[in-house]
């Protein structure tokens, strides 16, 4: 059953961050470690030029149906879907690529999806789905994280060591990624990229009071392009006190940084920033 009351009361006291908000996302700290000026234009002054695109179009969509089907028990229907992506294209001020493409890549998805939960969390439960964090900092009690975990799914982990198997209970935090054909080893090995399942863990276990050692987490890769069978991939992340310690003191750095209206321009970071070569930032 789903975990509906996810919203926690927050009694915030004192003056905002600079962005003129108290809280923090993952998103938000990702953008800060890669250029500090880039967060000062889409946050601070927001001015925002990133825009839609058919990859967030797509990953939301795609994201949205399935947890209808956790949730909701609605059936995963690609059909659906796919009109859902093509009116979602249709308004996209840039896409010049095959529509099609991308609504023939949901029904592989779908149809190995059912499967590969049963097989990779045994005797699963629905816990919750878009599960929303609002956490208070231990550090800094007028400030919050905010995030949104996909899906929290309550299983079975059985310690097949002992003479008699124990069955204990274990719980995976999990969040969705669409892709085209996968990852590299680097990048599911990202520090950066990992600091999200690191925070989402941490806070969704401190939550619900439940020991780190009970709770895992990992992404699940949804594959536009792969052989029959392999369209999804569980990616495990491994999380302990080291690797959350060291990701609520970046938190605190940024904060930290902000407050202090300290911005710098990397230079190492412009290839892909919306804000280069425009009045933003030259």
């Amino acid at each position: 059953m789903s975990d509906k009351k996810t919203k926690l009361p927050l009694i915030l006291e004192g003056n905002p961050l600079p962005t003129n908000k108290f809280h923090i996302s993952y998103s938000e700290v990702v953008e800060w470690e890669n250029c500090s000026w880039r967060h000062k234009v889409h946050h601070i002054e927001k001015i925002d030029m990133d825009g839609p695109t058919e990859h967030t179009e797509f990953g939301k969509i795609l994201h949205d149906g399935i947890e209808q089907y956790l949730v909701g028990g609605m059936p995963l229907d690609p059909e659906v879907t796919g009109q859902k992506i093509v009116e979602a294209f249709a308004k996209l001020p840039k896409f010049e690529g095959d529509v099609q493409e991308w609504v023939d890549a949901v029904k592989p998805i779908y149809e190995e999806l059912p499967d590969f939960l049963a097989k990779n969390f045994q005797n699963y439960k629905v816990h919750s789905a878009e599960f929303e964090l609002q956490e208070v900092f231990k550090k800094k009690p007028n400030r919050y994280f905010k995030g949104f975990i996909d899906a929290v799914l309550e299983c079975e982990k059985v310690d097949k060591r002992l003479k008699v198997p124990v069955v204990e209970q274990q719980f995976w935090v999990l969040d969705w990624k669409t892709t085209s054909w996968g990852w590299t080893g680097d990048k599911k090995r990202d520090p950066q990229k990992q600091m999200q399942l690191v925070l989402y863990k941490h806070f969704w276990a401190e939550r619900h009071n439940i020991p780190l050692e009970s709770v895992r987490c990992g992404w699940i890769l949804l594959k536009r392009v792969a052989k029959p069978g392999q369209h999804i991939e569980l990616v495990p992340v491994s999380v302990g006190e080291k690797t959350i310690k060291k990701s609520l003191n970046t938190i605190y750095r940024m904060m930290g940084s902000i407050e202090k209206k300290i911005f710098v321009k990397n230079r190492n970071s412009c290839k892909y920033c919306p804000y280069l070569n425009t009045k933003f930032c030259t």
